[in-house]
């Protein structure tokens, strides 16, 4: 019954009429789509702004920070406003959560709680890693990335990211016994 509630508001919800999307938004995400083909050996997981800039001119699109966040929205593409040094969107989330996963392990495999934007080349040394994974920019990125997510904090002399999951506990053995 609750599903059936639900499902009635969202599709008769009045807000819906009011969130049209144009055929140029949907032309620009379509074409998006097939940069990020999966079968295509040309599939690009990232893309600069300048060439989301090229195809939105093209739809001549008015707003392109309004179809930018609308896409972020909808999970087509991600782009992060607040990071103008990597200035691409990003086609594939699994891009990221690899990324960030291969630095959060290599630092735990390293028995170490910390990294810098130097153990980079080491984290990403695969050769397919070093394709995808390529520059200090997009190094930076990840680094931002992470301190954004509050995933890891960069220290105050700016040369380490200390990474708070992985941080030992330091429980005293004997907890002393309070009073209520």
């Amino acid at each position: 019954a609750f599903r059936i509630v639900v499902a009635n508001y969202i599709k008769n919800n009045p807000s819906w009429e009011a969130q049209k999307i144009g055929e140029d938004y949907y032309a620009v995400k379509e074409e998006l789509e097939k940069i990020f083909d999966v079968d295509s050996p040309q599939k690009k997981e990232h893309l600069p702004l300048t060439a989301f800039k090229e195809i939105a001119a093209k739809y001549d699109i008015e707003s392109e920070e309004h179809l930018l966040e609308a896409l972020h929205a909808l999970g087509i593409s991600l782009w992060y406003k607040d990071m103008p040094e990597f200035d691409s969107i990003i086609l594939n989330p699994e891009w990221i959560s690899y990324g960030v996963y291969a630095i959060i392990n290599w630092v735990s495999n390293q028995e170490k709680h910390s990294v810098s934007l130097s153990d980079f080349p080491k984290i990403f040394q695969k050769p397919v890693d070093k394709n995808r994974y390529p520059d200090e920019k997009c190094y930076r990125f990840f680094a931002n990335l992470m301190e954004h997510y509050e995933l890891a904090y960069l220290t105050k002399n700016h040369s380490q990211y200390i990474i708070p999951h992985l941080l030992k506990e330091d429980r005293p053995q004997n907890l002393p016994d309070f009073p209520v």
